[in-house]
């Protein structure tokens, strides 16, 4: 207890000497000598100290403006392909046409397997749409649920026409003469046996050849040459993606 009384006493003590020098004029000179030292020191790094953290913000502003103008970026490039897509919506499905709503309630690598069958009116071979997207085609049917065969599965096979992307070639009740740009094999996610001299291109849309107008099966991406260099090739993009579909429904003519 003594000696904690003493240190605190000692405490005291180098308080009151170093309040008494503060005021004591004779140390004025030295303390100015001090300062001039001091203050540019002070100065200079508080100067530091605010570019520091100028960079810092404006690093930090930079990282938020380059995720604003991605942000950007993208949500532009949704607006577009809505707008695309709109567009291709806009291809009629003839008025005569009947349809049955199903689900698919399974999803395997080449087929679905969805909840309608012999019992709600399914034949087999019917077209399996989403809005005018051909998804696939029922490959064998049951009483109550269909197993559907993928459009993307390689066992998938079928006639298509190309017909040129422009807006006059949409939205007409049959495809004009000058819009169709060649024919071809479907087979899964590419298109066989294009006449060499048919000016195929990307861009370009695809539909079935022997279905009802207006039934999309996807657009051109690539175009080239068969290894037999007899054809073209062209491989094609789907608008809907199959591996997420839920609600479908059945060409029924």
């Amino acid at each position: 207890m003594k000696k904690d009384n003493k240190n605190y006493l000692i405490l005291a003590a180098a308080a009151l000497v170093i309040f008494i020098l503060d005021f004591t004029p004779i140390f004025q000179p030295a303390k100015n000598f001090f300062a001039s030292f001091a203050n540019p020191l002070l100065v200079y790094f508080r100067e530091k100290k605010q570019e520091l953290t100028f960079v810092k913000e404006d690093q930090k502003l930079k990282q938020e403006l380059v995720s604003c103008l991605s942000q950007l970026l993208k949500q532009e490039q949704l607006e577009e392909e809505n707008r695309r897509l709109r567009r291709l919506l806009q291809l009629p499905l003839p008025e005569d046409l009947n349809f049955i709503d199903a689900k698919v309630i399974v999803q395997e690598k080449d087929f679905f397997i969805i909840n309608k069958g012999e019992k709600e009116g399914a034949q087999k071979g019917q077209l399996v749409l989403v809005d005018n997207f051909l998804i696939g085609k029922i490959f064998k049917i049951e009483e109550e649920r269909s197993q559907v065969l993928r459009v993307d599965s390689p066992q998938f096979s079928a006639p298509v026409l190309i017909f040129s992307n422009k807006v006059g070639c949409l939205g007409q009740e049959k495809i004009k003469d000058i819009c169709q740009k060649g024919k071809g094999i479907l087979r899964g996610e590419e298109i066989k046996e294009i006449l060499r001299e048919e000016e195929v291109e990307t861009g370009d849309l695809v539909t079935l050849l022997d279905s009802p107008n207006g039934i999309l099966v996807g657009e051109v991406i690539e175009v080239k040459e068969s290894q037999d260099k007899v054809f073209k090739e062209a491989k094609i993009k789907r608008e809907i993606s199959l591996g997420k579909v839920v609600d479908v429904f059945l060409v029924k003519k």
